[in-house]
């Protein structure tokens, strides 16, 4: 028996009548087409921010000084990875997959395909947004989050370590004729460096407000904190210049020779180290 599809049309049409249906317009698919468009486009930019301060982190890690700050190489590793970043890199990558197949071609696009497009587009991007010098500017975005510190505020505390006889902060004052130093730290506290047992090298790094690192420790009677290094604090983003580390006198002549230093400097963990790094 044949059926009647003056049958099957009339009931369309009275479902249609009943549920009030109504067209939808073009306007709203090519909307929420291009939507997820914007929203592929905006993970990429979020990608490539972390990229970029991926990338600052990296640079800036403190690899120079990292036989002087940390006990090991794989404590360092562990100490730098940007795992905020990564996560949040990740976390874009799949979001970027997410809006692709959302769009009205995007189940034509395999996964490899949209996440190596969405992988590359971010690492170009995060790149470029480096080399014009906003890395920083990125990563210190992360500053109120918790357990997420820029990794500038993390070499910071790297340097500020008395204990392990690291110290950082601001020129206040210097007196090469009484040979002190006063260093405004980052906590804002105010401490005094005998500076006797640095060479002419250091000296020029002791200027009013300029930011530095130091190498030191207490003398045996507890009474004065002794300078043994004075290592400039480099921009950070800006590329390692090694003119700007000056090395002990017994490579440029221009320190005290480890013969002449008081036990003090000697007996300085991170000053043996400091040797160890810079004479080979």
């Amino acid at each position: 028996m044949e059926q009647n599809p003056n049958t099957i049309s009339e009931r369309v049409i009275r479902k249609i009548e009943e549920d009030n249906v109504a067209p939808l317009g073009k306007w709203r698919f090519v909307l929420k087409n291009n939507t997820f468009w914007v929203l592929w486009g905006l993970s990429v930019l979020i990608g490539a921010c972390a990229i970029a301060a991926t990338i600052f982190v990296f640079i800036n890690a403190g690899w120079r000084y990292q036989q002087i700050t940390h006990d090991s190489l794989s404590q360092f590793f562990f100490d730098m990875i940007p795992l905020f970043w990564i996560v949040s890199f990740g976390l874009m990558v799949f979001l970027g997959y997410y809006n692709v197949r959302h769009t009205s071609r995007g189940y034509r696009f395999s996964f490899f395909l949209v996440v190596i497009a969405s992988v590359v587009a971010s690492i170009v991007g995060g790149t470029i947004l480096y080399a014009i010098g906003i890395g920083k500017d990125i990563d210190d975005f992360r500053y109120p989050i918790p357990f997420a510190d820029p990794i500038t505020i993390i070499e910071e505390n790297r340097w500020n370590n008395a204990g392990r006889g690291l110290f950082s902060g601001i020129v206040k004052s210097f007196d090469n004729n009484s040979q002190s130093l006063t260093l405004i730290l980052t906590s804002g506290e105010e401490k005094v460096f005998f500076t006797g047992e640095l060479g002419d090298m250091d000296i020029p790094e002791l200027l009013l407000g300029a930011h530095i690192r130091i190498i030191g420790g207490y003398d045996a009677d507890l009474t004065l904190t002794v300078a043994c290094v004075v290592l400039p604090w480099e921009t950070p983003g800006v590329p390692y210049n090694p003119r700007q580390i000056h090395l002990p006198r017994e490579l440029e002549n221009e320190r005290k020779e480890d013969t002449d230093r008081t036990s003090t400097c000697k007996d300085i963990k991170p000053y043996q180290k400091y040797k160890e790094a810079f004479s080979n």
